[in-house]
């Protein structure tokens, strides 16, 4: 598990307290392992409460599964099972004696089918989780907004078009001298209708793109915003840098306040309106927000020693298992699915 700056974002907070439970369910934890834990948790109050919502929903499901999590305390159930001595000197019974509520009950019968039922709860409180997290400022602000693996088309108030990238939001906000559009998450492509007298501009945590009538693409990431131009020329400004880009160039306005130019993010930008991936060169960690991006479910990527292996490719967005098979047959990962929602590569 990689270490995470501070954020405030509660949807990329829940999924990282994901990440870690994902760890500590499908394997002992190294010492030093336990050690960034701790440090992750106690980075804010809020990852503490993330972690905390995550092991209350692991802890929800742990009657059903009779084992516990690292940071966990004993449930009254497995505090109330009989100790080691008792089990051993109790008269062992034959299956047909047995009483099979009873059996269930205290978690020693049917040990395949109980594994079973574990995995498929583990499964179920991911996508609990990806509910209960779903960021309720996020839905207030936004005008406009798609789910995961969508992909829509918005005409707005001046004429202008709008495609929103699948799980993305924006908020419009125009005014008589400015047209102005924040872009709260995800990736929109946006078709500038031209009035001279009324600026369009698109805003982001890191900066804005100005522009007047023309197409372009705004893509908001927890580090960065990523611009790339289609047709006519934006300004693009941060608190300490201000470029202009002209079609065909893209750049990175960067936490930092730096505007980095990019290279095939045109490209890119312009395929997932065509129903395409593009990943050239492509670290395998960005790889797996993507697909995260667009699955209805997750993808965990557990051996964070692969999260600069490198992926080049063109993938149909309705069938990103080719991507998952693509990481499997270019590197030393084993691809696990515990149900067509949780992909583990590790």
């Amino acid at each position: 598990m990689p270490e995470s700056l501070p954020s405030r974002d509660p949807d990329r907070l829940a999924s990282e307290a994901l990440d870690w439970l994902i760890v500590l369910k499908t394997r002992t934890p190294t010492a030093a392992e336990t050690r960034r834990l701790e440090r992750w948790r106690t980075q804010s109050s809020e990852h503490e409460t993330a972690w905390h919502n995550a092991l209350a929903l692991w802890e929800g499901l742990e009657p059903l599964r009779g084992r516990s999590l690292p940071g966990s305390s004993p449930l009254p159930m497995e505090t109330a099972r009989a100790s080691p001595a008792e089990t051993t000197a109790r008269p062992r019974r034959s299956r047909s004696e047995t009483d099979p509520t009873r059996s269930r009950s205290r978690g020693t019968g049917f040990p395949r089918l109980s594994v079973r039922l574990g995995w498929t709860f583990a499964c179920l409180s991911v996508l609990i989780a990806s509910l209960i997290f779903l960021d309720p400022m996020l839905a207030l602000e936004a005008d406009y907004r798609t789910g995961k693996g969508e992909i829509q088309d918005f005409l707005l108030p001046d004429g202008s078009r709008a495609s929103l990238n699948s799980d993305s939001a924006v908020a419009v906000r125009f005014e008589q001298s400015t047209r102005r559009i924040k872009v709260l998450r995800g990736e929109a492509f946006f078709q500038v209708a031209r009035d001279p007298a009324r600026p369009f501009v698109a805003a982001s945590r890191q900066g804005e793109v100005k522009a007047v009538g023309t197409a372009f693409t705004v893509r908001q990431s927890e580090e960065k915003t990523e611009v790339a131009m289609l047709e006519g020329v934006v300004e693009a400004s941060t608190f300490r840098q201000r470029i202009s880009l002209k079609a065909g160039q893209a750049a990175s306005l960067e936490a930092d306040g730096r505007i980095v130019p990019r290279k095939g993010g045109v490209d890119r930008s312009a395929a997932w309106r065509e129903g395409y991936l593009v990943f050239d060169q492509t670290p395998l960690a960005e790889v797996v927000a993507t697909l995260n991006r667009y699955r209805k479910g997750r993808v965990t990527l557990l051996d964070e020693s692969f999260a600069d292996r490198r992926l080049s490719g063109l993938f149909r967005l309705a069938d990103t298992d080719k991507v998952i098979a693509a990481v499997a047959e270019t590197t030393p990962l084993r691809v696990t699915r515990l149900t067509d929602y949780w992909v583990i590569l590790r």
